[in-house]
């Protein structure tokens, strides 16, 4: 091939090389697919809206259940129903010498001692030693376990 004054020797090997690159360049251009039209691009928009909300809906509802656990819930029956105690004391099988938590069955909060392991271990329960302790004496029923 004479190009002016360049010369350039192809090999058999170097114009396969440039006919397969070309064809999968062309190839990868027609599979492409075509730019999102507007009603796409609003449709997707509204996708992640509703996305946004329900994560915020979500959070709203975690946050509530939240306080409802720690302060909108006495953890007892009304004295009209009878009396006593939602909550179930459940010892941790995994951890010997723990001191396991307690288990309301209405709000279904955890009641923890205050201990640092524990924060990291089980970071959505509550911990307070004084409702722990009150809990823990109020509690009539037999133990569960935590079964590993």
């Amino acid at each position: 091939m004479n190009e002016g004054n360049a010369t350039v020797n192809l090999t058999k090997d170097d114009l396969r090389d440039l006919v397969v690159s070309a064809v999968s360049a062309a190839v990868t251009a027609a599979n492409a697919p075509p730019p999102p039209t507007k009603q796409e691009l609003a449709e997707i928009q509204m996708a992640q809206e509703l996305r946004e909300s329900t994560a915020k809906d979500i959070l709203k509802k975690k946050a509530n259940d939240r306080w409802f656990q720690e302060h909108g819930c006495s953890h007892e029956h009304s004295k009209q129903a009878g009396g006593g105690t939602h909550c179930v004391h459940v010892q941790d099988n995994d951890y010997p010498g723990s001191a396991g938590y307690i288990m309301c069955q209405l709000c279904q909060g955890r009641v923890r001692p205050d201990d640092q392991k524990w924060k990291k271990l089980d970071p959505d329960a509550i911990f307070n030693t004084a409702l722990f302790n009150k809990l823990f004496q109020e509690c009539a029923q037999i133990q569960g376990e935590m079964i590993g």
